[in-house]
């Protein structure tokens, strides 16, 4: 999910883990239900029918990215544990 986001990709998802949270539907993604193959396949065909959906949904997607990587600020809470377990290359230079 993340990934996807964070390369400005819609995500189609189900309403778990950080799906639930962070897709805004029809804003960022879709959210359809686990086994709800109609509505998955109406999704899809969205992106396939109209690019500048897709474009626009992506568009959100990697803000919604960005505003997490603020929020999360993962990379620098690994590479600070990388460095107290002893892999100083991790350090800020």
């Amino acid at each position: 999910l993340l990934e996807a986001m964070a390369a400005s990709l819609p995500v189609i998802a189900t309403p778990n883990g950080f799906a639930k949270d962070l897709i805004k539907d029809g804003i960022n993604g879709y959210i359809v239900n686990y086994g709800d193959t109609n509505a998955l396949s109406e999704k899809m065909e969205h992106f396939i029918k109209d690019v500048h959906i897709s474009e626009q949904l992506g568009m959100e997607a990697k803000f919604t990215y960005l505003e997490q990587k603020k929020l999360w600020k993962c990379y620098r809470k690994h590479f600070h544990a990388y460095v107290e377990y002893g892999l100083p290359s991790f350090a800020p230079h």
